[in-house]
């Protein structure tokens, strides 16, 4: 393919740039790990024997036990005596340059206090004994043998930028005394350090600066002049400031030492980015996309509560069918720390932690969510925001929709293609949508390519995931950072696609996924602007009653199109409004099967023997068709067993509306019924139902349409209900 034209040529000239200049690195804008599983571009340091850190689902652990070491270490024994267990970057090579702009964020905790060693994080420039140059930007703690002359003067835990080993060039911060600082690194902490290249060192401790370091501060106005990488570590070495008796220079003399027990430590996640990364982009209200924030932030765990947002964005005059999507990512920690948590408000809706509509470590378990609110709104202006607890990662908020808009395909994936799929036709999704825009949103993944390393030599794209997409033949193209994956830079982090464009036609459309090797796909949803005319069922009747001890759902429809089957769904409260959503749960076993197609009516019903237990219980049906859509009709109350006193038209819902509304209806005993329709003018535009109905609570669908099977014309328009010699009509309002 073309592409791997271009990337040759890339790494050719990376290659000549190399030889002539210096070793060059390929180092990733963004470097996070959440510790889901092991990253390519560190090293994990096992010296001594010790066993590797371990990527647990969501922490990285790591455990010192017995080391043995008792003597100094000295230039050509090989660090013999030294065990160390830590993470670091690019195979003990210094990876970011001096004149880099780099931020790293860790947030770590200790297990217990600390044995004689040392151990610590941030950026470094690493180095054999003797130890001369020492240029670093980190967070230390050390522990010096109680029965050293000099224990006293080496134990500390201390913030320090430093380089060379003189005293005037090494500052630091004590951070066990409490004055100003008193950081207890048994505690979670969030520590960053901000290394803008020749200019300044930052240190910062759960958003507080500790320390800030500029050339000036250094008695030659000099700077930290070295290539440095990053690490992570926890050893048995004591370091010492002391002079070499045979040159007389400052040096630092590393002692190894030995003891019984475990040194611990966990960490939640490790972020480092470079100074070009960008996280937020906000993309501009067009068409029928509302909002669009890639958002791609890891939460600090510094605090909880607002995280994201308010994002604010408009509905068009009249309202409309909006859908609300929302990827991110929770895990747990074990009996280390409390969950993550993302709950999200909408406007006044506020959708709570650890429900249907929120992301909850404890049950995603790390793995990619993507939240789809599909519902109706007023004109004018909302917002959407998020609260977090700990350090979820939110990817995205969107929000699409327009009058007359349909969710026209909603399809959970969940996989990923298979291994050494070369321009792989992976997946196919057929939906139906009348010609226009529509938006095209995906969620997953791709991993980097298999021993991916820093070098440029070992850089090879041609075996990395990607993912590309086709919709009806159009092909968006591969490594198109819109509309595609590229492993070899999400090295398997989550990303969300939105895309835009126009079909030329009403009726079925063909979306393709293809794959080289094998990325992962979560969710794949479309939304059609203008909706979608061939609706898999037109249901025109629904109501739920109490007979015989059981409820009895009944709904009739006039026509059928691809239809699969139906779901029916409960939900139980005691308000006189119905519950949201999220708390509904499906009865049937298995799908009510539906005709596929049909054109003529029929009646269908289920019972429940749920025990309403004076409780309001509420019943929505779902209509499933062949190619995955779903559309649900209610809800409608259940009528218990007393005996309606009277005739009562009830208000619809919804109401405004677009396209369709349920009429409920109450008659107390058997009795004929007709309902008919009228526009502001008093014309009729169509009998909705003249029929027998039984004793109870019914309720009939109006699908904005009048007897010519035309839609009718936004504005507002009467029902009136007529049963003997009971008469009464309401208002309701429809909008395009």
């Amino acid at each position: 393919m073309a592409k791997y034209k271009d990337v040759r040529l890339i790494f050719f000239f990376l290659l000549i740039a190399q030889q002539l200049f210096s070793q060059a690195y390929i180092v990733p804008d963004l470097q996070r790990d959440d510790f889901n599983s092991d990253k390519t571009w560190w090293i994990f340091q096992n010296h001594g024997g010790e066993l590797d850190p371990t990527s647990m689902g969501g922490y990285l652990y790591a455990v010192l036990s017995d080391p043995e070491g008792d003597g100094d270490l000295l230039p050509g024994t090989g660090f013999d005596g030294m065990h160390n267990v830590g993470i670091m970057t690019a195979d003990q090579r210094p990876i970011y340059g001096k004149d880099d702009y780099m931020i790293v964020t860790i947030r770590v905790k200790t297990l217990n206090a600390l044995p004689v060693g040392s151990r610590g994080w941030g950026f470094w420039k690493s180095e054999g004994v003797p130890i001369n140059i020492n240029q670093a930007v980190w967070f230390m703690e050390q522990t010096a043998h109680l029965d050293s002359s000099w224990a006293a003067e080496e134990t500390w835990w201390k913030a320090r930028t430093h380089r060379t080993v003189l005293p005037s060039y090494d500052f630091s911060i004590d951070l066990d005394d409490g004055s100003p600082h008193n950081i207890d690194n048994t505690q979670w902490h969030t520590y960053k350090v901000i290394r803008d290249g020749r200019n300044s060192y930052e240190q910062y401790i759960d958003g507080v600066l500790i320390q800030s370091k500029a050339p000036a501060d250094w008695p030659d106005s000099g700077i930290l002049n070295e290539d440095y990488s990053f690490n992570c570590w926890n050893d048995n070495l004591v370091y010492r400031f002391t002079t070499n008796p045979i040159s007389g220079n400052d040096t630092i003399k590393v002692t190894s030492n030995n003891w019984t027990g475990n040194s611990e430590f966990v960490v939640d996640f490790i972020e480092i980015k470079k100074g070009d990364y960008k996280a937020d982009s906000s993309y501009a209200p067009v068409g029928a996309r509302l909002l669009r924030e890639v958002i791609n932030e890891i939460d600090d765990g510094i605090s909880d509560g607002a995280f994201k947002g308010p994002y604010n964005f408009t509905v068009p005059a009249g309202g409309a069918k909006v859908v609300i999507i929302a990827s991110g990512k929770a895990e747990e920690l074990d009996s280390y720390d409390t969950d993550d948590d993302i709950k999200m408000i909408l406007d006044a809706k506020d959708f709570g932690f650890n429900s249907a509509r929120s992301w909850n470590g404890d049950v995603d378990q790390s793995a990619l969510k993507t939240i789809v609110i599909d519902t109706t709104l007023s004109a004018g202006s909302h917002s959407l925001s998020f609260e977090t607890e700990k350090t979820p990662i939110l990817y995205d908020a969107t929000v699409v929709g327009s009058n007359g808009g349909y969710l026209v395909l909603n399809q959970t994936v969940d996989a990923s293609a298979p291994a050494a799929s070369n321009n792989f036709e992976w997946q196919t999704f057929n939906f139906n949508a009348d010609a226009g825009e529509v938006v095209i949103y995906v969620s997953g993944s791709a991993d980097e390519e298999p021993g991916w390393k820093h070098q440029t030599a070992f850089i090879d794209s041609t075996d990395d995931d990607e993912l590309r997409i086709e919709l009806d033949g159009y092909d968006f193209g591969w490594e198109v950072d819109s509309s595609s994956f590229v492993g070899n830079t999400l090295f398997g982090d989550f990303k969300t696609i939105c895309i835009r464009r126009d079909v030329a036609t009403t009726g079925s459309h063909t979306l393709k996924l293809f794959a080289n090797e094998s990325p992962y796909v979560h969710k794949v949803l479309v939304f059609a602007k203008n909706g979608d005319s061939s609706l898999p069922v037109e249901l025109s009747s629904f109501s739920a009653n109490r007979v015989n001890g059981s409820n009895v759902i009944s709904w009739v429809v006039q026509s059928e199109l691809e239809n699969a089957g139906f779901n029916i769904l409960r939900a139980v409260n005691n308000e006189h409004q119905s519950p949201e959503m999220d708390s509904f749960v499906k009865v049937n076993e298995d799908l009510i099967l539906g005709r596929g197609n049909a054109s003529t009516k029929k009646t269908y019903s289920f019972t429940d023997n749920f025990d309403p237990k004076n409780q309001k219980v509420w019943y929505i049906i779902q209509d499933v068709s062949y190619a995955g859509k779903v559309e649900n009709h209610g809800p409608v109350l259940l009528a218990q067993d007393v005996l309606p006193g009277r005739f009562e038209l009830k208000q619809n819902y919804p109401n405004p509306f677009n396209p369709s509304t349920f009429i409920p209806f109450v008659i107390p005993e058997n009795a004929k019924v007709k309902i008919d329709i009228f526009d502001i003018n008093g014309r009729l535009i169509k009998t909705l139902v003249n029929a027998e109905f039984n004793t109870g609570e019914h309720s009939v669908v109006w699908d904005g349409k009048g007897n010519t099977s035309n839609s009718v014309s936004s504005g507002i328009y009467y029902y009136r209900l007529q049963s003997k010699s009971f008469t009464t009509i309401k208002k309701m309002t429809l909008i395009h």
